[in-house]
């Protein structure tokens, strides 16, 4: 039922990791985020760690692993701001 072209492509997964646009996204808002020191992110992210993770070239964010750190760091800021948690 299921079309030849589609049982053989290639799997990927979301979102896509060949995404240029993606990655680029991702390092600039990485980026602002460590400009932006009063995070309260910061009280658990290494600011250090996460600046030399964006030494990486362009391109090497290409898999959900790769990405993990970066994408953590941003997630772990907004949910830590919108309901406003700190740690003690």
């Amino acid at each position: 039922m299921v079309p030849r072209s589609v049982l053989e492509r290639r799997k990927s997964p979301y979102p896509t990791t060949a995404d240029q646009l993606y990655e680029k996204d991702l390092r600039a808002r990485t980026r602002a985020l460590l400009a932006d020191r009063s995070s309260p992110a910061f009280d658990v992210v290494d600011a250090g760690e996460l600046a030399r993770l964006l030494e990486h070239p362009q391109g090497h964010f290409d898999t959900q692993l790769r990405r993990n750190g970066l994408e953590t760091a941003l997630y772990l800021d907004r949910w830590m701001r919108e309901y406003g948690i700190a740690p003690e």
